[in-house]
C-alpha cells in the first residue's frame, strides 16, 4: 500500500497541533528542529547584527508609518508573512519565527511596534517577551551572545570560542542542535567538536 506524502502545509499542520500539546520543554525541541529545518531550505539566512528582517519595502508601502494604537488592530497572520518569505535572523530570530510557524494564529499587530522607517517593526523585546513561555530570558541572552560572537559571560565562554570562526549559519545551526541533543535545555557545556573525517564542527549526541 502506498503511503502518502505529506504536502508542506500539512505537516505544518500536524506540527502545530502536537507543539499546542507539548509541554516546554518538548516546544524548545520543536522549535529548534524548525530552525535547523529553515536553514536547511534556505528561508531562514542567519545574519549577526538583525534580529529578524524580510522584505523592508513590503512593510513601508503596505503601513507605512503607523501610530502605536493602530498596531494592534492589523490582523494579518504574521506565520503567513514568514512562510510566504525569505528571513535574515539572528538567534532570538530564528526561535521567534519558528515558534510563530508553529503556533501560528500570531498576527503582525500581536507583536508588533511602531517604526519610523518600516511603518510596523518586529523588535528585540517584542520577540523576547513572545518566546519567554519558551525559553527563559537568560537562555536566549546566552545563545544570542554565542551567536553574535561578542561580550561572552564566563558561562558560554568555551562555546563561544569554540564557534567564534564560524559563519553564521553554522553557529546557529550549532545551537540549535545542541537544544535538540539536550531535549530542550541550551547546554553551554557540551561544546562542539571536530568531526575527524570532513573537519567541521558537530555536536555530540544529536542525530538529525
Amino acid at each position: 500500500m502506498e503511503v502518502k506524502k505529506l504536502t508542506d502545509k500539512q505537516e505544518l499542520e500536524a506540527l502545530r497541533k502536537r507543539f499546542v500539546k507539548a509541554n516546554r520543554m518538548r516546544k524548545r525541541v520543536m522549535v529548534a528542529k524548525d530552525v535547523i529545518k529553515q536553514l536547511d531550505a534556505k528561508k531562514f539566512i542567519a545574519t549577526s547584527g538583525i534580529y529578524f528582517s524580510f522584505d523592508y519595502a513590503y512593510r513601508q508601502t503596505r503601513y507605512d508609518y503607523l501610530p502605536k494604537n493602530i498596531i494592534p488592530q492589523i490582523t494579518e497572520d504574521l506565520s503567513d508573512v514568514i512562510n510566504d518569505k525569505q528571513c535574515m535572523v539572528c538567534a532570538i530570530g530564528a526561535a521567534f519565527c519558528s515558534a510563530v510557524r508553529l503556533k501560528d494564529k500570531v498576527t503582525v499587530g500581536d507583536v508588533g511596534s511602531p517604526s519610523t522607517l518600516y511603518g510596523v517593526a518586529i523588535n528585540d523585546n517584542n520577540m523576547i517577551d513572545y518566546l519567554s513561555n519558551i525559553f527563559s530570558r537568560d537562555e536566549m541572552r546566552m545563545f544570542e551572545r554565542i551567536f553574535e560572537r561578542s561580550y561572552y559571560h564566563m558561562d558560554e565562554y568555551e562555546f563561544g570560542c569554540i564557534v567564534s570562526d564560524q559563519n553564521d549559519n553554522t553557529v546557529l545551526r550549532l545551537i540549535m542542535e545542541n537544544i535538540v541533543a539536550n531535549r530542550g535545555e541550551f547546554r553551554y557545556d557540551i561544546l562542539p567538536v571536530r568531526d575527524e573525517k570532513t573537519g567541521k564542527l558537530v555536536t555530540p549526541g544529536y542525530k538529525g
